[in-house]
């Protein structure tokens, strides 16, 4: 006797606004419980994704998210994964009686998406007995590949107190004060414009972009929240600097665990996975070994010291474990005496 299949899931797409001669997007239907449990995907083919799900599904709320299609054997990326990566979302009720849904999506909102290769190695170093640095790999170990949030995301839901004190520690940090001082004196004049401008040319601004220093010398003469998280949003590069200083902000951070793979038996680990291709990944590992019959965190550093930003896809990620067990320990000389 044959199993009962699952009852089919049917996902209409109408793209609005796409030309008729142009090709479409390839897309897949995933559909999540609202805990972020894949329950099942499908790519979308003729503008029709079929999906099946479980029939005791019946009468759930679920989320229906259209994404990248994935690449052959790579697992599907997670809920979270998907909506970093700016792919659509459609709240939902599953029903049986009526298996279908029907979505007029403008084709503008689906980014240019890109797949990014990483990988990486894991290695102990360790001081050898004539004083050189040996480097021996990590095996029996597994990675936990994350993207760190966005930063304007974090600049936007900052406290006005964090807020301001993020404005001052950047213009401390690049000698850019506030004017007028306080107490506040008459207009400067132009000789005080004059002399901001030299010490842009001197100071390290000078190596920012034409809106990166555009919005410092903004940032240093505005005091509304409201124009300060603005003109901070504009510069997540020069916060990524510093960001492993500041410690007030790593609470605000989050991460996103897409993947986790094994290591083989030299350390090496790699992942494939898609992104927004105007973006570049703020990539996040952790790492754990298993040892003495169970999995232990060998390596979880601070997200502001840890992340590696604006990953370059395709360079290689060497991570040092320190507190690993290598796969081949370090050789030792036994002291005279010792037996």
């Amino acid at each position: 006797m044959n199993a009962k299949k699952s009852p089919q899931y049917q996902i209409n797409l109408n793209l609005i606004n796409k030309d008729p001669k142009g090709p479409s997007p390839a897309l897949q239907a995933y559909v999540f419980s609202k805990n972020g449990t894949l329950l099942g995907s499908a790519p979308v083919e003729k503008d029709t994704a079929v999906v099946r799900l479980p029939e005791n599904l019946n009468g759930h709320n679920v989320d229906v998210i259209l994404g990248p299609q994935t690449e052959k054997d790579q697992p599907a990326p997670t809920a979270g994964a998907l909506k970093r990566m700016g792919a659509y979302v459609k709240p939902t009720q599953y029903l049986l009686e009526k298996p279908q849904l029907d979505l007029n999506v403008p084709i503008e909102i689906f980014p240019n998406w890109c797949f990014c290769f990483v990988h990486g190695r894991l290695v102990k170093r360790v001081t050898l007995p004539d004083g050189t640095i040996g480097e021996f790999a990590v095996c029996h170990a597994r990675v936990h590949i994350c993207e760190v949030d966005y930063i304007p995301l974090v600049i936007a839901k900052l406290p006005d107190s964090i807020l301001l004190r993020l404005r001052e520690d950047i213009l401390d940090k690049l000698k850019l004060y506030p004017w007028p001082p306080v107490p506040p004196i008459p207009d400067p004049g132009p000789r005080r414009v004059v002399e901001q401008v030299q010490m842009a040319r001197v100071s390290p601004i000078a190596s920012f972009s034409a809106v990166q220093q555009n919005s410092l010398m903004a940032l240093s003469g505005v005091t509304a929240v409201s124009q300060v998280r603005y003109q901070l949003s504009n510069l997540s590069e020069i916060i990524k600097i510093y960001l492993c200083d500041w410690l007030y902000l790593w609470p605000y951070f989050t991460k996103e665990c897409f993947r986790t793979v094994e290591v083989d038996n030299e350390g090496r680990f790699s992942a494939l996975f898609a992104y927004d291709c105007k973006d570049k990944p703020d990539l996040y590992f952790w790492v754990e070994q298993f040892n003495e019959g169970a999995w232990h965190t060998v390596y979880k550093p601070s997200i502001g010291c840890g992340t590696h930003w604006n990953y370059e896809c395709g360079t290689e990620v060497v991570i040092n474990v320190p507190g690993a067990v290598a796969c081949q320990e370090a050789p030792y000389d036994i002291p005279r005496g010792v037996t």
